[in-house]
């Protein structure tokens, strides 16, 4: 009997029955089509072939202007950056790592590892994570971690090069970003949980107000402490401890202007925070939540 070519087309169909998707694929196992074709599943493929010191607690990739990849890698301990497929510590100097955080004492590690009595000299324990925040001022990362507090700039035409901290930039910050109108935002500035500060636009070491520059600062409407902040449309969605507030772009002379836009809608974390879209969608402490310019809860019935 002569053979006869059988070419279903891509993909897999599990609506209805075998019978009604005759001619089509309806079920599969350990395969993938790839530009039309049926192929092996494949394997995870390794970018580096050591772990990297610390949990890993925050990524952020961009493209330079030379057009080279560029990921960023925040851990509990350090922070690395994989530019063009090489890998470098870029651990700035004096960095105040997330976990030398951690709450010490009596059941803060291993039993019985330590003398009784005496502090942990380490800590298994990371109650209260500090998160990472990331972004790209023209093709330099910036970046900063809660637990240290400072905003630090790493550039890729020097990629082996530790991170330095921004000239002039607030110190104690939570978090940081860039808005589209190209200023440098500081969340959290100066140690200040409720104070929100910019630079002057274009000039990202330029942070005192002046009336010959745009730089300045607002505070949060509400009176809860920032956690973390991150772009929506042509706004700044920031997160606190009570909800949320939209920050704006006004022009001069006030350059911003800032709003509470929902409470009772906590996130519980800065990591459960995605954007699709024209929304943002978050977990809060017992629902999750959209933001589309109004806040709606996402009712769960389990």
């Amino acid at each position: 009997m002569p053979l006869l070519p059988v070419t279903p087309p891509a993909g897999v169909v599990t609506n209805g029955t075998d019978y009604a998707n005759k001619g089509r694929w309806t079920d599969s196992n350990l395969v993938r089509f790839q530009n039309g074709f049926l192929r092996p599943i494949g394997g995870w493929e390794k970018i580096r072939n050591t772990a990297l010191t610390g949990t890993p607690t925050g990524m952020f990739a961009y493209i330079t202007n030379s057009g080279k990849k560029v990921l960023a890698v925040g851990t509990r301990q350090k922070i690395y950056v994989n530019h063009n497929g090489n890998w470098y510590d870029i651990t700035p100097s004096g960095f105040v790592s997330d976990e030398s955080t951690d709450p010490l004492g009596y059941g803060a590690y291993n039993y019985d590892v330590e003398d009784y009595g005496d502090a942990r000299s380490q800590s298994g324990l990371f109650f209260d994570s500090k998160s990472w925040s990331f972004d790209n001022f023209g093709e330099d990362l910036l970046f900063c971690c809660a637990s240290d507090g400072k905003i630090y700039k790493w550039s890729p035409s020097a990629p082996s090069t530790i991170g330095s901290q921004l000239t002039n930039s607030p110190t104690g910050c939570s978090g940081v970003l860039v808005t589209n109108e190209r200023h440098v935002i500081a969340l959290g500035a100066g140690g200040d949980p409720r104070k929100v500060q910019w630079s002057s636009r274009e000039a990202s070491t330029t942070w005192t107000a002046a009336s010959t520059n745009t730089a300045g600062d607002l505070q949060i409407p509400t009176g809860g402490r920032i956690l973390s902040g991150t772009k929506w449309q042509t706004d700044v969605i920031i997160f606190t401890d009570t909800g949320i507030a939209r920050l704006y772009y006004t022009g001069s002379p006030f350059i911003y202007g800032i709003q509470d836009a929902g409470t009772n809608c906590k996130a519980a974390s800065a990591r459960t925070v995605v954007s699709s879209g024209n929304f943002l969608a978050w977990m809060g402490e017992n629902s999750f939540f959209v933001f589309d310019g109004s806040v709606k809860e996402i009712r769960c019935f389990l």
